[in-house]
This record gives structure tokens, sequence and C-alpha cells, in this order.
């Protein structure tokens, strides 16, 4: 299942790319948050109904799903960091990214303590699954309808405003730079080094991500095993705030 979700999360992280450079990004973005509650309810659901009672039906209902779920969770990164670039000068993106990087280390850690919790407490362990679902559908919600791609849009729409409450109408549109290809994309100089040295260390990231509740249920509870693999990315923060 992990590495299902992975092939298609590297995969679709070329894809969602090239969507978010042709259509709107925060749209892309949207879609996955929205696709990926969907892969969220359907686990619930294999998990709750007889598709849980044969092995090999469950097996190929959860591979399939986390399968799709790689495409939608590919939206996040390249999508969300072409927004980011639009909002934010090269002066000052060096420290702007490095904060904004901490939401996937944040993310970790309240999962990890919320599904510790959830899993300590009365409540049905498919609550560990549900309130990521719903928070999901919420924020996919709002990057539709409210999050602007950049600055100008916003002029724009104070603009479009103002004609329609004086009874006209606008037709301007933004005329952006044309997207490139994957080839022109990888000529640029050091795109492909650093891209290379990024895998890398997401290799050690992923594998430790993965890993490492697994390593420590050996021996601890679950819960446990959750709260103590939350201070790997614990001190990841410091280190990415700081590089």
């Amino acid at each position: 299942m992990d590495s299902a979700f992975m092939f298609t999360y590297a995969f679709g992280s070329f894809v969602t790319g090239i969507l978010g450079d042709r259509f709107s990004p925060t749209a892309v973005v949207g879609i996955g948050l929205m696709g990926s509650s969907l892969c969220l309810g359907a686990m619930v659901v294999g998990a709750s109904t007889s598709i849980a009672d044969s092995v090999s039906v469950m097996a190929v209902w959860f591979v399939a799903t986390q399968t799709i779920h790689g495409l939608f969770q590919a939206t996040g990164g390249p999508v969300n960091t072409a927004i980011m670039g639009n909002w934010w000068p090269k002066e000052s993106r060096g420290l702007v990214f490095g904060l904004w990087t901490c939401h996937q280390y944040v993310g970790d850690i309240v999962a990890a303590f919320a599904s510790a919790a959830i899993l300590s407490s009365p409540l049905d362990w498919r609550w560990a699954i549900l309130m990521p679902l719903i928070v999901n559908a919420a924020w996919g919600i709002v990057n539709f309808t409210a999050v602007p791609n950049r600055p100008s849009e916003v002029q724009q729409r104070e603009e479009t405003r103002g004609l329609l409450a004086n009874g006209e109408s606008s037709t301007t549109r933004e005329k952006l730079p044309p997207a490139i290809s994957i080839g022109a994309a990888l000529k640029i100089p050091n795109v492909l080094s650093y891209a290379l040295a990024f895998g890398f260390f997401k290799l050690v990231n992923y594998a430790m991500f993965f890993q490492l509740p697994y390593i420590l249920s050996s021996n601890f509870d679950p819960s446990t095993a959750n709260l103590i693999s939350s201070l790997y990315s614990f001190g990841m923060m410091p280190g990415t705030r700081h590089a």
C-alpha cells in the first residue's frame, strides 16, 4: 500500500505541476484536497463493510485506494510551491519557504497526537481517518472559493466588484507567461542536480515516516509509538527554518 501510494505520488508530481501551470493552481489544490477526502472515505468504507471479510478483496480495495490517493496528494508539493512563488519576491523567498515548509511537520505532529488521543479514548478508531477527511474537504472548499492564485487577482476582483456595482462588465484577463515543458525545465541550470539531492533527502525522510512507527510498535503500544515517531518531525522544523 505504501509503495503504491509513493509511486503514484512521484508520478503525479510531474502531472500536477503541469496542471498547475496551465490551470488555476488553487483549483488544482482544491481538487487534490477533495479527492484525498474521497480516498479517506473509501478507506473507512473498506474497513467497515463486508470488504474486510475477504483478504483478497480488501487488499485490492486498499491498494487501489492508495494508488488513487497518491495522485491527489501529489497536488500539494509542486502546485502549492508555485502559489507561494507568486506571492513572495525572490529576496525573501528563502525565509518564507523555510517557514512554510514546516507545515508538513506540524501536520505530522498534529496527526500523531490526535490519532494517539483517539486510540486511547472511547472514540472509534475510524475517527482518526474521519477527522482529516473533514478538514481536507473543508479546506478544499476554501481553496475553490477564497484563495487567489497571485496578488494581481486580488486587485482584479476589487476592480470587477467596482464595475459590477456601477452596472458595468469586465472581460479583462491577466496575460500569463506560457508554461514550459518538462524537457525545458530540466535544461535550467542546477534543476536536475537539486532534484537528485532532494530525492535522496526524501528517501531518508519517507523511510523514517513510514517505517519508524512500525519499528517502534514492536516495543510500544500504537499510541506511544506514534508520539515517539513525532519527535522526528519536531527535529525537522528548526533545520527547515534555518536552512
